[in-house]
């Protein structure tokens, strides 16, 4: 487990695992790994999760993928049905990502940590968004906006909103000396940390001229310190107010700020003031999240350079970790090897090494620096914001400036908040699932056509994967990504089986009939000079028209109330995101325009002027477009077809196993699936797979698929949800089944069956299988989950091989974990002297091992020889093996496998009597 598991816990009583039980050097088998679609998170990088908080910071909450439709007809959809449950019936249905629910299960039903691949569309978009109240000068003198990037792509990032807030820090003018109009002399007294590199001082000059100066360099003497600016400008115009999205810029700079040349100043000219500017970030995500990054410096390299600090410090665990790990031994030692950040605080270096991380994660190409996937701090990815880019790499023909880094400078930023700035509508990332396709899942690569995969595909994948990460030094996507994550031995695809779905076809927009009384809402209202506005009394906020609108934002809305006054203290907010276009009609009416919203539901409604403010909750509710929706639609169940996307990521899935040879593969089917179509699936697989139908006898096993690496489960599970319309929500049973191998592994190994287990949190199943069914399915090697008396039990565990030996599915895990245990041990006599001496530790070694695991049930048989057998003597190992630096250990052992019936006979033995015995 990672150090930052324990960071989480907040004052409070836990109820933790048990502690696992010493296993004698057995390797954990209980690490699952899910890939599939999440709201957001790091795209094709296995994440390590140790709890469901976690998780929901790293990757968020659901994610709506399509939504289901009415005879073809586009209708409408809700996410959270409860508050429109009026509409329902005739409202499509939203079809949300397994991958969420997966995790929750999982760890609901006792699984300890888990690895998250989160996979999305080649065009997947990050939303941008500006940065109020900064500019930004480039050295060619080019001045933009500044903008600021989601920390990862998708929708989810259209609720966020930035405020930025100015923090002046008076310095004693006397200790400050302006010899040359880009080089300040400072006396640092007592104080010599308080201003550093990137640091941006405000100088006003006894002329009356105001000066903006970014400290760009610091030389130390003996008693003072020079500070220089690569650039100065002068401000002419302190009270601008900060530039919206639209505004030409260049003009609106040239006529406020103006570049300070380069002279000498004799006599130097007197300071009447020197401010230290730097400012505060508030980011705010819809409600869910407020965090405040304070101190910021607007320049590099400062160590609290807002274009770093924003990519740790964004995330809501930052502040409750002690992110402890490889991150901060890093950056501790390049603390201590640079004298420039003697006496910084290691959290500053921290950010800076986390966004030097962060940047090399968006890179296909694999960074030799980057460390290993578990060695990385899961906080890493629980930010917001992305840290800003780095300057491109200078062409070879032209030589690198010495000042390559931007300037940002403050126009318009004020010591109060700022309006909060939503991202443009052109600007909303995108997840690009448009389409559902393997690919989605797979590394193309490795896998060039997922619709026609070889049979022998596996035999070749693990060399490909190793000279495509390691010698091609490609970083690895979608479920290959998973190639090298050796703490992993069950992995699922929650997300195959959905059944798919389409763009839909876009319907004219209807004519939008506006408000009674007023017809002219696109315009402005003046307000009579007779309506009597109050100004002594609070606002009060009774009912919102329309109550309904798109997540697009844009919606026009008349706010019914009273003690409504014009003013600039007066606005409307949407769960504190501001409205657009306000309009003051009268006390008791005002009008506005609906912010962009980042998911759909309901939202509070509140009226502030200066003398309070009111809300009504659940006023208005968010709604994905139905006349031009921003969901594509789901194909029709009886449209769905096997080999588009579900065969082949099982193909995929189960090539992948074999080829490592230490997972186990979890096959699930869509939730419609019933008796006929599970054996109309299992035969099409085999037949993809190039088998014959089961109990066909054949002989050629060459290049043949392993199905005893991995095992089906069905049917889905019904849990508690009370955004569902019946209060209950259907799950693919993958996470369940997960959490249920993995708990019984630590509290009865691996050779334990992981069946007969009551699956915890589940209502019911769906679809209905009855005992003819199960008992059909079960013959045909399907692990259904049953209902029984109390609970919803996991009744078999079978793999899906040919062979009656790997049948179970506790003989093939059994066999992964002796063959990594004796990997392991094997690596300790690595190098070492082949001799008999060697051979005997060894097969000591191992015989200890074996012993441990016979005595606890692990093998068949009365007595150790008829257990398990090690041999290392010269029948095997030859003397022209020896002379090859080859020692060979051969175990033999007989596997457990588990009581699946106990029979119990009833006799009448007398009058009223009867006897219970198992045969």
């Amino acid at each position: 487990m990672t150090s930052a598991e324990t960071a989480f816990r907040l004052p409070g009583v836990y109820f933790l695992p048990r502690p696992r039980v010493a296993t004698l050097g057995l390797p954990a088998l209980d690490v699952a790994a899910f890939v599939g679609f999440a709201e957001r998170g790091p795209l094709h990088f296995p994440v390590p999760v140790d709890d469901l908080d976690m998780y929901q910071s790293i990757f968020g909450g659901d994610l709506a993928l399509a939504r289901e439709t009415d005879s073809g007809t586009p209708l409408p959809s809700d996410l959270h049905s409860n508050a429109m449950s009026m509409a329902h019936g005739t409202n499509g249905r939203i079809i949300y990502a397994n991958l969420p629910r997966a995790v929750a299960m999982f760890f609901a039903n006792g699984g300890r940590r888990c690895y998250v691949v989160r996979v999305a569309g080649k065009k997947a978009t990050a939303t941008k968004i500006r940065v109020p109240g900064i500019v930004t000068l480039g050295d060619d003198g080019t001045i933009q906006p500044v903008f600021a990037l989601a920390s990862s792509p998708g929708r989810w990032s259209a609720s966020l909103r930035l405020a930025t807030r100015l923090n002046l820090v008076l310095l004693p003018k006397d200790k400050f000396v302006l010899q040359n109009t880009h080089h300040l002399v400072w006396e640092t007294g007592s104080a010599p940390l308080s201003i550093q590199p990137g640091d941006l001082l405000r100088l006003s000059l006894g002329s009356g001229e105001q000066w903006l100066f970014p400290v760009s360099d610091i030389i130390t003497s003996a008693a003072t310190v020079e500070l220089k600016a690569s650039s100065v400008w002068q401000v002419l115009d302190a009270t601008v107010a900060s530039p919206s999205p639209g505004v030409e810029l260049p003009s609106l700079v040239n006529e406020n700020l103006v570049l300070v040349e380069p002279v000498s100043l004799s006599p130097p000219p007197s300071l009447n003031r020197v401010e230290r500017l730097r400012f505060d970030l508030l980011v705010n995500d819809a409600g869910k999240h407020r965090i405040n990054i304070r101190e910021l410096s607007f320049n590099a390299p400062h160590p609290r350079f807002w274009g770093e600090a924003i990519a740790l410090e964004s995330s809501s665990l930052h502040r409750r970790s002690a992110f402890d790990g490889t991150l901060r031994q890093v950056s501790q030692n390049a603390a201590s090897a640079s004298p420039k950040n003697t006496g910084v605080d290691s959290e500053i270096t921290l950010a800076a090494r986390a966004a030097q991380l962060y940047r090399m994660l968006q890179n296909d190409e694999r960074d030799k620096k980057m460390p290993q996937n578990n060695s990385i701090d899961p906080i890493l990815f629980s930010g917001l914001l992305a840290p800003v880019k780095e300057n491109s790499e200078p062409k070879k023909d032209s030589q690198p400036k010495k000042d390559s880094q931007p300037v940002y400078l403050p126009l318009g930023m004020l010591v109060a908040d700022s309006d909060p700035v939503a991202p443009a509508s052109d600007d909303i990332g995108k997840d690009d699932l448009d389409m559902f396709e393997p690919n989605l899942f797979l590394d193309e690569y490795l896998v060039r056509s997922p619709l026609g995969i070889l049979p022998a595909a596996a035999n070749t994948l693990m060399a490909a994967a190793t000279d495509r990460y390691y010698l091609q030094n490609r970083l690895l996507h979608g479920l290959h990504s998973l190639s090298f994550v050796d703490e992993v031995a069950l992995i699922s695809i929650p997300d195959a089986n959905h059944c798919g779905w389409e763009l839909a076809k876009t319907a004219e927009n209807p004519t939008i009939v506006s408000n009674a009384g007023h017809q002219n809402a696109d315009h402005q209202i003046p307000v009579s000079a007779k309506v009597f506005l109050s100004c002594d009394s609070f606002p009060t906020v009774q009912a919102v028209k329309p109550a309904i609108g798109p997540v697009t934002g844009g919606t026009r809305i008349t706010v019914i109330g009273t003690g409504f006054i014009s003013g600039p203290d007066t606005n409307v907010s949407f769960n504190g995101s501001p409205g657009l276009e306000l309009r003051v009609l009268s006390s008791t009416e005002l009008q506005c325009k609906t912010p962009v919203a980042g998911n759909a539901g309901t939202v509070v409604v509140a009226v502030t002027t200066k003398n309070g403010s009111g809300e009504i909750p659940n006023a208005f509710t968010y709604q994905w477009s139905s006349t031009n929706p921003l969901l594509p639609e789901t194909i029709a169940v009886d449209e769905f077809n096997l080999n588009i996307t579900l065969l082949p990521l099982h193909q995929a899935l189960i090539n992948f196993c074999q080829a490592r040879t230490d997972t186990v593969g979890i096959l699930t089917l869509p939730a419609h699936f019933e008796k006929r179509q599970c054996i109309e699936w299992q035969e099409r697989l085999r037949e993809q797979l190039g088998l014959p139908h089961r109990h066909i006898s054949f002989t050629d096993v060459r290049d043949v698929a392993d199905l005893s690496y991995v095992a089906v489960y069905h049917p889905w599970l019904q849990i508690r949800d009370a955004t569902a319309p019946n209060g209950l929500r259907s799950v693919s049973p993958d996470g369940a089944v997960c959490g249920v191998i993995a708990a019984r592994e630590r509290t009865r190994q691996v050779w334990v069956a992981p069946a007969n287990i009551p699956v915890h949190g589940t209502l019911g199943l769906t679809p209905h299988f009855t005992e003819d069914d199960w008992a059909d399915l079960y013959a045909a090697q399907f692990n259904l989950i049953r209902e029984e008396v109390r609970d919803m039990r996991v009744m078999s565990a079978h793999t899906l091989s040919d062979e009656r030996r790997l049948l179970q599915l506790s003989v093939r895990r059994l066999l992964i974990q002796l063959r990594k245990a004796a990997v392991e041990k094997g690596m300790d006599y690595a190098f070492a002297s082949n001799h008999e001496h060697t051979r005997n530790a060894i097969r000591l070694s191992l015989e200890n091992l074996l012993r441990y695991m016979f005595e606890r049930g692990a093998f068949a048989g009365v007595t150790q020889p008829s257990a398990f057998r090690i041999t290392t003597d010269i029948s095997i190992n030859s003397q022209e093996s020896i002379e090859q630096g080859r020692l060979i250990a051969q175990i033999q052992v007989a596997p457990s496998e588990p009581l699946e019936f106990i029979t119990v006979l009833l006799n009448r033995t007398g009058e009223d009597l009867l006897q219970a015995m198992e045969v």
